[in-house]
Order: structure tokens, then C-alpha cells, then sequence
């Protein structure tokens, strides 16, 4: 690996010296960072102001389990009206604690036994739902109307007197992993921002810079070819993939410093990150997709603007690859393949630490994977001297590739 550590050398130094890109690279992640704080304020702001969610509107795309729900008309009615619940009857109390266990649903209701003529009522809430503190609003304020509506009857049925009747149902909170919890609104809304916060907006920044290094691959790649010093570079004696390797490494370690950087950052202004050094692990394995892929087009590419085309049309189908599986939790049927999105597994270790290890497993294979196939594609590609020196664009490579011919 002595050539892959000597080109490694060679591109860091290339980069250290160009003073535009250090400028360039130093001014986004300042930037970059500093959203956080600022969508920090304006949350505080609108939580202070008017309690006015900021989280994206649900529409029957929150699975809510119950268990004997049918055993209370009146409360059964309430949770039927909410339009953001999609209730999943459960038959037992085992088939509660296993979809409970696999985050199918993000709360159960159970109706319990009646004590001394009060209805007992328990929540149970999954925290590692982002959208955790919008249903537990929900349903806790189903049940609120539902008690004030059973008073109400008692009073008008048997005529007593209201003062005996204040507390109709009693409703226990059982968040998991944390207890019991009975917070007010105002905490439920704080929680739901932060959820916002933590869950969307902070994993998007941190993937950010990963593609600001594109322009990073297209000089080390691309303008290899423009400046015609590739051929000079290839009559060195070793095999030709190991030149690309060590530039692909060279662009990993940039995103790996920026990436890190800003995590240190947000850190620093006050955004908690419940396992940092999970999350960091995390922002690497898709840091090392993103830039295989980047290289891949680049060694297609002949010119400068042939790979920034290619890379705008990439760049966006690569964003809305990680981006749009996150959103499906907020999908109806989809909702239980959130889990596995990159970007969900990075949410999840910014809020709570936590993360099914099934989905963890998937995630990171499929990253690994799909790395390994487009790195693998342009060192193919770069070791012949064919696809690298001659004058062929990125539509006839692929042809010969897909007819078996030699490049």
C-alpha cells in the first residue's frame, strides 16, 4: 500500500496549497454549522410566540396500537376522530410488547380495569419515534375530552355531584427506557421541536459537506485528463488502480475532517448528541458512499463540464436517495422502513442513542456494499488504459462494459 499512501500524500498536499478550495472549504463548514443555531432560535421563537408545530402535518401516518379499546365506547370514539392516528388493533398482550419491541408503532393504548369507579388508561410511547411527542399530544388530549364527556354523562345520568366526579379516567405514561412521565404540554412542544432539530435538520447538515468535496474529485480526476499529466502519472510503476485508490482515500479523509468539525461544533453550540462517536461512525460509512460514487462519474467524465453535469443530475439522485426513506415515516405502509434510511440511524443516535440493530445491520451492509461496487467500477475502469488516456465519454464505456467488450 506504499503508492496508495504516496498519491494519498500528493493529493492532501495539492489540496493544502490551494489556498481557494482551504477558503472555500473553511467558509461552508462555518456556515454550515451555523444553521443550527439559527433554526435553533427561530424554533424558541415560535415555541414562545404561538406553540405553532414546525414538524411536517400527519395525515393517518402514526400506527398507534390498542389493546380492549372497544371496552370504552366513549374514549374509543375520541382516538377514532384524531386523523393523525392510524390505530392497529392488538389481540394480546404479547403481540403489544413484540410490536412495541420492533418500533412498528409509535404508542399503544390500553385500556385497564376500573379502581373505584375510575378508568385506568395507560400510554406507552416509543422515544425513538421522531415523531414521539406529536402523538402522545394527540392521544393524551383524546383522553382529556374523553374524560370531560364521561363526567359530563355521569353527572346528567345519576345526578351527582360534580366535585366527586373531577377524575372520571386516570391516565399513566409510560415512555421507554425513561419511566414514568407525565409532562406538560408546554414540555411536549419544547420536545417536539427538539425532535425536529435533532431528527431532520442536524443530519442533513452533517452530510452536506460530503458533497461539497465533489469539486475536490473533479480536479483530482477529471483535471488529470484536461492538464494531460495522467499519462505522466500512469508511467509510474504500479498498478494504475492504486492511483485512484489514493485519491478516493485523499477525499474520504476531507470528508471524514469536515464532518467531525462540524459534529464538534453543533456539539459546542448546544445541540445535544446522545452517542457522538455512533453518530460519527455512521456519517463515515455513508461519507465513503458518496465519494465513491462521486469518483465513479469523474472517471467516466473527460472534462471538467462533463462531470459537473453529470455530478449535478448525481448529486440530487444521491440526496434524495438518503433523504426521501426518512420521510417515510410520515407515509402510510411505509412507516416501518424508515428504520432502515442512513439518515434515520444518524437521527436516532443524535436523540436517544438507540437504534434497531436489524436496521442498523441492513444499512451499513447496503452502504458498504453499494461503496464497493462503485469504487470496484472505477478502478476497473481507471486500470485500463483505454477508459483513462483515449477519448472515450462515459455512454460508450458503458456499452462496452454491458457487452462483455475489452475498454
Amino acid at each position: 500500500m506504499g503508492t496508495v499512501a504516496t498519491v494519498l500524500g500528493w493529493e492532501l498536499r495539492s489540496l493544502l496549497a490551494n489556498k481557494r478550495y482551504l477558503v472555500l472549504s473553511f467558509v461552508s463548514v462555518i456556515i454550515v454549522g451555523s444553521m443550527i443555531p439559527v433554526f435553533t432560535s427561530i424554533f424558541s421563537e415560535l415555541e414562545a410566540e404561538s406553540l405553532v408545530p414546525v414538524s411536517p402535518s400527519l395525515h393517518r401516518v402514526a400506527p398507534v396500537g390498542t389493546y380492549k379499546l372497544d371496552e370504552n365506547t366513549i374514549i374509543k370514539k375520541e382516538v377514532e376522530k384524531l386523523d393523525k392516528i392510524e390505530l392497529i388493533r392488538f389481540k394480546s398482550l404479547g403481540e403489544v410488547v413484540e410490536k412495541v419491541e420492533n418500533h412498528e408503532v409509535v404508542g399503544v393504548i390500553l385500556i385497564g380495569e376500573k379502581k373505584d369507579g375510575t378508568q385506568m388508561v395507560y400510554l406507552v410511547i416509543d422515544k425513538a419515534s421522531p415523531i414521539a411527542a406529536m402523538v402522545e399530544e394527540e392521544l393524551t388530549t383524546a383522553i382529556s375530552i374523553a374524560a370531560q364527556k364521561i363526567r359530563v354523562e355521569t353527572i346528567i345520568s345519576a345526578g351527582l355531584d360534580p366535585e366527586t366526579t373531577l377524575n372520571p379516567i386516570i391516565i399513566e405514561k409510560k415512555k421507554l427506557g425513561e419511566g414514568q412521565n407525565t409532562g406538560s404540554v408546554g414540555e411536549n412542544w419544547r420536545e417536539g421541536f427538539r425532535g425536529v432539530l435533532s431528527g431532520l435538520i442536524t443530519p442533513l447538515i452533517l452530510i452536506i459537506p460530503m458533497f461539497v468535496v465533489g469539486s475536490f474529485v473533479i480536479d483530482s480526476v477529471v483535471g488529470e485528463k484536461e492538464r494531460k499529466t495522467l499519462e505522466t502519472l500512469l508511467a509510474v510503476p504500479t498498478p494504475w488502480w492504486k492511483l485512484l485508490l489514493g485519491k478516493y482515500l485523499a477525499t474520504l479523509l476531507i470528508v471524514s475532517i469536515q464532518v467531525g468539525l462540524i459534529l464538534v461544533g453543533i456539539s459546542l453550540w448546544g445541540v445535544p448528541v446522545a452517542k457522538p462517536l455512533h453518530t460519527y461512525l455512521m456519517l463515515l460509512v455513508i461519507g465513503g458512499f458518496i465519494p465513491s460514487v462521486t469518483t465513479y462519474v469523474c472517471t467516466i467524465s473527460n472534462s471538467y463540464k462533463q462531470a459537473s453535469i453529470l455530478l449535478t443530475f448525481v448529486n440530487a439522485l444521491l440526496f434524495l436517495t438518503l433523504f426521501l426513506p426518512t420521510t417515510f415515516t410520515h407515509l402510510p405502509g411505509l412507516e416501518r422502513y424508515a428504520s432502515y434510511a442512513p439518515l434515520t440511524i444518524v437521527a436516532n443516535y443524535i436523540q436517544n442513542g438507540q437504534t434497531p440493530i436489524g436496521s442498523l445491520v441492513t444499512s451499513v451492509s447496503g452502504l458498504i456494499l453499494l461503496t464497493t461496487v462503485f469504487l470496484g467500477a472505477s478502478l476497473y475502469i481507471f486500470n485500463h488504459e483505454a477508459a483513462t488516456i483515449h477519448n472515450y465519454g462515459p455512454i460508450s464505456i458503458h456499452l462496452k462494459i454491458l457487452r462483455g467488450e475489452k475498454l
